[in-house]
This record gives C-alpha cells, sequence and structure tokens, in this order.
C-alpha cells in the first residue's frame, strides 16, 4: 500500500530533544566491513551512539517513518537517524529535517505498480531498474560502514525485502570472521492488514476466485509464506503491523520462536492529529455541516479527483442536507492551489473575498456567515483562507494550505479519494464516502479493498448517490456510534510512535 495524507505540517514530536545527528559527531574507520566505531562525541541521552537507517515506499509510509523516527530521536537522542525514500522525493524527511541518502526519483506509478500493469511497464521505461540498482547500492555501502547499525523498514514487502537481503549478505561476511550475526532489522507493515481478507468475524470476502487465489492458496495469514518467513529471520527483531486483528493471525502462522518479536503497539498514522486551532474560527458558523473533501495527493491524479469530487458536491447542493454546508479542502505543500481554483470557477463557483490577509477571525466570521447567508461580497478584512473562499449556492469551499489535523477535526464527514488521509479520517470516527477514480492510485479496485479494510465506516458509492447515502447515515444516530467504534477498532489511538519507539530503544541498547 503507497498510500497519501492530505496537507501535512511537520509532525511534532513529544520532547525538545534535536532531530538529528550529523556527520561531525562522529568518526569511523574506514575499514569496510570491518569498520567499527571509534571514537565518538559527547552529546545528549544514554547508551553509545549508533546509527539507523529507515527504508520507507511511499508518501504516507514516509510520514508514518518520521512519526516514528522523532519518538526514536527524542527517547535515543545519541542515535544517527538517516532514510531512504524508496518512492518519490521523501517530501516528508526533508520536511522535518531527517538526512536522506541515496538517489531520489518520482515514478509516473507514484508507487503503485500492484495497481495496474500499465503502470509497472511506465516505471520501467523512466528508469525503475536502474533506480532500485543505485538504491541497493546505497544500502549496502550503507551496512558495510555501520555493521552495528539497525535498519527500519516501513510500508510492505519491497522494504522488508531489502532489510532482509542486507541483513544477509552482512551476516554472511561475518561468519567469515566469526564477528556477528549481521546488521538487525525492524519492520513496520502499514499496507496489509488481515481485514482485507476476512471481517470481524473471521468470515472471508467474497472476491471472487481469482482476486481470492491468494487466500485459497495461502490461508494462514493475509502475509504470505516468504514474507512470513522475512519475520521470522534471527535479524529481524520486531514486526509492527497495522492492528490486532493481523497480530493475531501472524503469530499463529509462525513458529513460536518466533512469535515473541509480532507485538501490537497500535497505529502510528493516528499520530501526530491533534488540532492546532487554526480553525477555530469556524465555531460561530455553527450548526452548519462541515465536510472533508480528500482528492489526494499526487498529480495529475489529485486534480482528475478534484473534478470527480466537485461533481459529488454539485449533487449535494441539488439535494441539501443541511442549510449551510462547509466543505474543507486541505491542500499539501507540493500542490498548486490555483489549479483547484480554476475548476471551481469552471464550475461555477464564486471567489468571496479580495486576496488580502486579515488578522481578526471574528471579522472572518462575519464574513463567512454573510456571504452564506446573503451572497453578498462584502469587503471586509480577510483572513488568509478567504483568499481561497468560493460560494455556490448555500455552500462554500475554503482551499486551506495544509493543516490536515484541522480539518479532520472539524468535519462530520469526509469525501475522499484518498488513501491514508481516508485511514486517518476514520479512525476519527468519521465516515467517509469514497469514489473510485481512474488511478494510479484510487482505481475501483483499491477503493474495494479500503472498504474491505475499514469496514462500515467507508460508504464507496458514485458521484450521483452520494446525497442520499450521506443523508440516510448522518441522519442515524445507530449507524454513526457503530461508525465510531469501528474507526477505533479498525485504526487504533494515538500514541504508538511512541511505544514503538521505546521498543527500538530496548533492541538498539540492550
Amino acid at each position: 500500500m503507497a498510500t497519501q495524507l492530505a496537507g501535512w505540517s511537520s509532525l511534532p514530536c513529544s520532547c525538545p530533544t534535536p532531530l538529528t545527528i550529523h556527520g561531525n559527531n562522529i568518526k569511523r574507520s574506514r575499514g569496510g566491513w570491518g569498520g567499527r566505531l571509534v571514537s565518538v562525541k559527547a552529546g545528549e541521552g544514554g547508551g553509545q551512539t549508533k546509527k539507523l537507517l529507515c527504508l520507507s515506499n511511499g508518501h504516507g509510509e514516509d510520514e508514518v517513518a518520521v512519526s516514528v523516527l522523532k519518538e526514536i530521536i527524542c527517547v535515543s537522542s545519541k542515535l544517527v537517524v538517516e532514510a531512504i525514500p524508496l518512492v518519490g522525493a521523501g517530501h516528508a524527511y526533508k520536511r522535518s529535517g531527517i538526512s536522506t541518502i541515496g538517489p531520489l526519483r518520482i515514478m509516473p506509478s507514484g508507487g503503485f505498480i500492484n495497481m495496474d500493469i500499465l503502470n509497472l511497464l511506465r516505471d520501467i521505461h523512466a528508469g525503475l531498474f536502474s533506480l532500485f540498482v543505485s538504491q541497493w547500492k546505497t544500502i549496502k555501502n550503507w551496512v558495510k560502514e555501520n555493521p552495528d547499525g539497525i535498519l527500519l523498514a516501513v510500508g510492505d514487502v519491497f522494504p522488508l525485502l531489502l532489510a532482509w537481503m542486507a541483513s544477509r549478505q552482512t551476516r554472511k561476511v561475518f561468519k567469515q570472521f566469526s564477528t556477528g550475526n549481521g546488521v538487525k532489522f525492524i519492520f513496520i507493515g502499514t499496507a496489509k492488514s488481515e481485514y482485507h481478507l476476512r471481517d470481524d468475524d473471521c468470515v472471508p470476502h467474497k472476491l471472487g476466485f481469482f482476486k481470492n487465489l491468494d487466500k485459497y492458496l495461502f490461508p494462514a495469514s493475509v502475509y504470505f509464506p516468504w514474507e512470513r518467513a522475512m519475520m521470522a529471520d534471527s535479524s529481524c527483531c520486531l514486526v509492527v503491523p497495522r492492528d490486532s486483528f493481523t497480530v493475531a493471525t501472524i503469530k499463529k502462522a509462525l513458529p513460536v520462536s518466533a512469535r515473541a518479536k509480532i507485538k501490537y503497539l497500535g497505529n502510528p498514522m493516528m499520530d501526530n492529529l491533534k488540532p492546532s486551532g487554526a480553525l477555530d474560527f469556524l465555531k460561530k458558523c455553527i450548526p452548519a455541516l462541515f465536510v472533508a473533501l480528500l482528492p489526494g495527493s499526487r498529480a495529475p491524479e489529485v486534480y482528475l479527483n478534484w473534478q470527480t469530487i466537485l461533481d459529488a458536491v454539485d449533487n449535494l447542493l441539488r439535494t441539501p442536507i443541511s442549510n449551510q454546508m462547509i466543505f474543507l479542502v486541505p491542500i499539501v505543500p507540493n500542490l498548486e492551489i490555483d489549479s483547484f481554483s480554476r475548476t471551481l470557477l469552471d464550475m461555477g463557483w464564486k471567489f468571496t473575498a479580495p486576496e488580502r490577509i486579515m488578522h481578526d477571525a471574528e471579522d472572518l466570521i462575519f464574513f463567512l456567515k454573510d456571504i452564506i447567508a446573503t451572497g453578498s461580497n462584502c469587503d471586509e478584512k480577510n483572513d488568509i483562507l478567504n483568499s481561497f473562499s468560493y460560494k455556490k449556492d448555500n455552500a462554500l469551499v475554503l482551499l486551506i494550505r495544509g493543516l490536515f489535523p484541522d480539518v479532520a477535526s472539524w468535519a462530520d464527514a469526509g469525501i475522499a479519494m484518498a488513501g491514508t488521509a481516508t485511514e486517518q479520517l476514520v479512525g476519527l470516527g468519521k465516515p467517509v464516502f469514497t469514489i473510485a477514480g481512474n488511478g494510479p492510485q484510487f482505481t475501483n479496485d483499491f477503493a474495494k479493498a479500503q472498504s474491505r479494510l475499514l469496514g462500515n465506516s467507508i460508504i464507496l458509492c458514485s458521484s450521483s448517490s452520494i446525497a442520499n447515502n450521506m443523508s440516510n447515515i448522518l441522519g442515524d444516530n445507530m449507524h454513526m456510534n457503530v461508525v465510531r467504534r469501528n474507526g477505533q477498532k479498525r485504526m487504533g489511538t494515538a500514541g504508538a510512535s511512541r511505544k514503538i519507539a521505546e521498543e527500538i530503544h530496548h533492541i538498539i541498547y540492550e
């Protein structure tokens, strides 16, 4: 699962320890595979200075990795952290100040080669194989220089495979000189869940024979036997699946000796979602219905998704389920707001305010309520959000740069064609109405798989049916209670990053 987050800012660490310790603080001998730590400058925290290399393969996986790495640095202040984003440009690491090594390249598929054979062919044409070779060389060089380091794989089987291969290679060399067991590795599995195969009662999903072929061939777990073999390897110290259901099935499928390393520590996706309060001015717009619009984060797919979502919004306006509707759109930093604005204007939405900055939130409240109630284009002082405000009928669209936690907190529901952002909204107890697109990420198959993963909290529908679906569900208190409970069960609660960091600290410095 290469997934995406909508509109993140840097994820805060829970303690003020500096994020990275760079090269000047550490000296090493140049002994190839036998290179050893020679001297270390005095620093904060306890324990010997060691290095950790994180491998992650997707935008959402990068964000999860950053959340965990920040907590690791807080717990282990002498740990030197580096990362290799296997897919994309590693924006999450850069924003958070974490050093990246190796080549960075954005592939046409955005990492979703398992969704369509054409995506794989496009990536191959764009240099996928040469990128893989370069990344593998970078990893090999890193473990040569850091034989006492540790690898952290975040995502699916690809980073897990690379970590396992690097460990095996160092182990062969170590056996020649009887110097150790090879580089250790840890796996945080974000892509697979037992919910993809079966529901809460362990009843298999009906997918058709060929789509269910892997379940018939390998019924023990959603993880294939070769994936479980890498988890059971002696160099693998810890495996953190995304939910307790998956932990239970993996443990049953592994040898008894390997079961203790499989632990449910929560889901890091639910960390760092505390709202900043930047949208608190919306309090005076209550009882408006607030809906998060999540078109994704990867261009050009995101712009096609945005058109589809606005078609659904137009259908909502024809069958209004609230006297006032405010649509909140968190836009990730790498996307241009102008493209979203042009589509709104083309579809009959009207720009509602001059591009000036207002510092008084009270004025914005009166401005919002006035344009919704009367349609006037008042010349009030303007908040930065109002530079991207658009009105149609009884509805307002606010294009917001970042602030996803605030948007998620305010939303009563979501309309989404996104990956991780959808999962996080579900985890916060909100119903999400999804619409299948043309991909490469949010295809019909992806949307159906996401629906199986997240259960009753996801309502997969078409643009034309979204109004009836939303009206029925938001008006059913019993169903909304089910959605809230289901979200917590499927996605867990906050605090996982810290727990994982503490486990990793114990492994490194035990």
